[in-house]
C-alpha cells in the first residue's frame, strides 16, 4: 500500500510561490493526469488510441471543474493537433489521477465529489451525453464527426 501512496504522491506536487521577501504567498497544486484518448478508427493511424500524460496546475482556491475546462481540455486539443489527430474524431477521453490525494492536499472537491467518473464521451448522434460533454463538443469540436 505504501508503494501505491508514494506513486500517487509523486503524481501530485505542491508549489510555493514567494514574494520579494521570500515569504510564501500562494500555493499551486500540480496534478499529473494519465489519459487515454479514443478516436474513430482511421486508415491513417494503426491504433485508435493515444496515451498522453498531462500536468494541470490548479491555482489556490480554483474550482477544479473550471481548471479542467480552462487548462486540461485545451491541452487535449493541442495534443491532438500536434500528433495529427482531428478532435472531431475523438470518441472518448478517459483519465486517471490521484483525486483523493488532490482533495486531501487542497481541501477542494475531487472530480468524484461531483459524481463524475473521469470519462467523457462524444458524438452528435448520442442521446446520453451530459451537459459537460455537450459543452466540450461545442467548445473544442470533440466528436463532431461521429454519427
Amino acid at each position: 500500500m505504501k508503494e501505491m501512496f508514494c506513486q500517487h504522491d509523486e503524481m501530485f506536487r505542491d508549489f510555493i510561490h514567494t514574494d520579494f521577501n521570500n515569504d510564501p504567498v500562494e500555493f499551486d497544486h500540480q496534478l499529473l493526469i494519465d489519459t487515454i484518448l479514443t478516436f474513430r478508427p482511421s486508415k491513417k493511424f494503426e491504433c485508435s488510441q493515444e496515451f498522453p500524460e498531462f500536468v494541470v496546475v490548479f491555482d489556490f482556491g480554483e474550482d477544479p471543474l473550471d481548471a479542467l475546462d480552462e487548462k486540461f481540455f485545451p491541452l487535449i486539443e493541442d495534443f491532438c493537433n500536434s500528433v495529427g489527430r482531428d478532435c472531431a474524431d475523438l470518441i472518448k477521453i478517459s483519465t486517471c489521477a490521484p483525486w483523493t490525494l488532490f482533495k486531501q492536499r487542497t481541501q477542494l472537491p475531487s472530480l468524484m465529489d461531483y459524481g463524475h467518473s473521469g470519462k467523457w464521451y462524444f458524438g452528435y448522434e448520442r442521446d446520453d451525453l451530459d451537459p459537460w460533454e455537450m459543452f466540450l463538443t461545442e467548445r473544442f469540436g470533440f466528436g463532431t464527426r461521429l454519427a
